[in-house]
């Protein structure tokens, strides 16, 4: 039965706390998302015995783990030359959690010898995958296969699955990447604020194409262009057609809304997508 999840990303950069759980718990949320990020969550032996704690006594799972942030947008090369132990060390901490799944990027597929670095300095492996996609004779989309088999093999000897999140362009390919692969292992999440911003596409859309794959959702709003991540129905996304499109196409996990702002306004997002959801049924 699906459950209704609630992102640690509602704390943004403070660190996760008893405090989230009391708010999860105390707005009806069966579950959570923990994020890894410098500040936030680490993973450390303390940190999980207090996320395990605080999980009995809220009454609140674990359901799934968002990868470490610092892979994604990595202060210092010598840091992403370690994204493969990061993620194993990340798929670990899933099973230490007591949790399900773990969320990634394509952007951990990145080439550290060949990665985009911008005149200040900064280190850009998603524009490095996608530029690497976009060209056929780059191996990139071999790339990302093999690290995606590898990946679900690591999981699946950890009885858990790993999900490759959309992003805001190419969601296209997603089914080719993981369609070959075994179920039981990996998957795709699906980011309706991702999905909604890829050009000349639409949440709704991607929803109706990905559902297949879709093992894990995050719910989340914006206006087509930043990835704001406003609760849902606050932002230009067509909800209806986007849970259809999922339903229709077998989905029938959970529901994680990855959202910043008010709790109050995250809870009345959930009240609208019941409705939708029984409409569906």
């Amino acid at each position: 039965m699906s459950k209704f999840i609630l992102s640690s990303m509602l704390c943004a950069n403070k660190k996760v706390d008893e405090d989230f759980f009391r708010i999860a718990s105390a707005n009806g949320f069966a579950g959570v998302e923990i994020d890894i990020r410098p500040g936030h969550f680490k993973g450390t032996a303390n940190e999980v015995e207090m996320v395990k704690r605080c999980g009995e006594q809220y009454c609140v799972s674990v359901e799934s783990v968002h990868c470490d942030m610092e892979i994604l947008d990595p202060p210092s090369l010598d840091i992403f030359r370690r994204a493969k132990e990061v993620i194993l060390g990340n798929l670990d901490t899933v099973v230490a959690l007591n949790a399900k799944i773990l969320v990634i990027h394509a952007y951990i597929f990145a080439d550290p010898e060949n990665i985009i670095v911008d005149e200040a300095g900064g280190l850009h492996p998603g524009l490095s995958v996608f530029k690497g996609l976009d060209d056929k004779n780059s191996g990139m989309l071999e790339r990302v296969k093999e690290g995606m088999r590898f990946y679900a093999a690591e999981a699946g000897k950890r009885g858990i699955r790993i999900a490759l999140e959309t992003d805001s362009q190419m969601n296209e390919l997603l089914p080719d990447i993981v369609s070959d692969m075994d179920p039981e292992g990996c998957g795709i999440c699906f980011d309706s604020g991702h999905a909604e911003r890829q050009e000349g596409a639409t949440a709704a859309e991607a929803a109706k194409l990905l559902a297949p794959w879709v093992i894990c959702t995050h719910l989340n709003d914006n206006y087509g262009e930043k990835d704001i991540h406003l609760p849902p129905f606050a932002g230009i996304i067509d909800w209806e057609r986007t849970i259809a499109g999922l339903l229709e196409g077998g989905y029938k996990a959970n529901w994680t809304f990855e959202c910043l702002g008010d709790i109050g306004d995250i809870t009345a997002a959930r009240d609208k997508l019941k409705s939708i959801l029984s409409r569906h049924r």
